[in-house]
């Protein structure tokens, strides 16, 4: 078979390293990097591929796993095989066999999916949901490639991708797009009307926090919050109304809004907070995600004060984040994993059945008393 052969030099191409420690098989962020790789650049039909020993060097992974990556590459139909030549891009018209289901994954593109805590979880549950029922997962979409609708459309179309689930809050272009698709869509932490969803009761998860901070004698209760999402925007509505209901009130110094996932995220604000004199700052603060909760820790010891003797701290989701932090971080337990799980039953009820009706399911929180909230009243006094 004669080959019009393009080849790229790769060694430099991919500068995104994988993650041992993530529960995402690496095979899987290999076959992610690989497919994104793909689809931002453009890369024409024929362009030559890296071999498996090629990509053992670029990642440091074993050949197994290349093999595995490349091969679930070549079942998705982004690129072919030709027997003793090599690896190649294939078209994006070119007709793939599908045996099972393929399940397109729409994420918001703010986050990295594989190190961030909260959302590498619930991928975890996504992912072997669709792995146990023989179906396979698209990683190439992004919440920054979709904002062109000929191109997510197409993608749909070559990847043979019967239902989507979209994970994290996104742009509303990109939720208008999801929507003409006309396939099965799940949203995964995202309220969004119309849409099927599975979401976290954020509201009466954040109220059941500040309850516990008052349960344990705390009146002076400050927030690390964020608009960067719709479940740090329920949260910090749980918060507001959880106070009104003790009858406290929270000043305006106390309230701190943090941008973004960065790796200090929370850390500056905490700072700021903490640095008030002993008369003027919180007993406590609450924080709508771990990660804000474990920087705030790191604050408070870079100014000399111990957690939870001069200042409490209470986080939000029992991410790894929650046991990392010393002290450990009391928190509000969410099932990340069940809601991965949740959502490729949805869909998967959705084309078993055909139906149309829009559901919402709403997953329940926990308080997790751990180390990092001291009581502020006698301990028999406590219910």
């Amino acid at each position: 078979m004669a080959v019009d052969r393009m080849m790229i030099d790769y060694s430099e191409q991919f500068n995104q390293p994988v993650s041992k420690d993530s529960p995402v098989p690496l095979y899987a962020q290999v076959q992610e990097i690989l497919s994104n790789f793909i689809l931002e650049k453009a890369l024409p039909e024929g362009t030559e591929f890296p071999t498996e020993a090629q990509l053992c060097d670029i990642f440091q992974v074993s050949r197994i796993t290349t093999k595995r990556a490349l091969d679930e590459l070549v079942r998705e139909g982004m690129i072919r095989r030709v027997k003793g030549v090599g690896n190649f891009v294939a078209s994006p018209t070119e007709e793939v066999e599908v045996e099972s289901r393929n399940y397109g994954l729409v994420a918001d593109s703010s986050f990295d999916l594989f190190s961030n805590n909260f959302y590498s979880k619930v991928f975890q549950g996504i992912y072997e949901s669709v792995t146990d029922e023989g179906g396979s997962l698209v990683f190439a979409l992004s919440d920054r490639n979709v904002t062109d609708r000929n191109h997510f459309s197409g993608v749909i179309r070559s990847r043979s991708i019967s239902a989507l689930i979209a994970l994290g809050s996104l742009h509303e272009d990109t939720l208008a797009l999801l929507r003409d698709q006309k396939i099965p869509t799940v949203l995964v932490d995202d309220d969004c009307p119309g849409f099927n969803r599975v979401v976290t009761d954020n509201v009466n998860g954040a109220e059941a926090a500040v309850g516990y901070l008052v349960r344990h004698g705390h009146e002076k209760i400050g927030l690390m919050t964020s608009d960067r999402t719709t479940s740090f925007r329920q949260r910090t509505q749980g918060f507001i109304r959880a106070m009104k209901k003790a009858g406290l009130s929270c000043e305006p110094e106390w309230i701190k809004s943090v941008d973004g996932f960065a790796l200090e995220a929370g850390f500056q604000e905490f700072l700021e907070v903490l640095s008030l004199p002993e008369a003027l700052r919180p007993t406590a603060l609450f924080a709508v995600n771990d990660h804000y909760a474990m920087n705030g820790v790191r604050a408070a010891q870079h100014l000399g004060l111990q957690v939870p003797q001069d200042v409490s701290i209470m986080g939000f989701d029992d991410t790894p984040y929650a046991t990392m932090s010393n002290p450990n971080l009391t928190t509000v337990r969410v099932q990340m994993h069940r809601m991965g799980e949740l959502a490729v039953a949805t869909l998967r009820r959705m084309m078993e059945s055909r139906r149309s009706e829009v559901e919402c399911l709403i997953l329940s929180t926990e308080v997790i008393q751990r180390d990092s909230v001291a009581s502020c009243v006698p301990v028999e006094t406590l219910v």
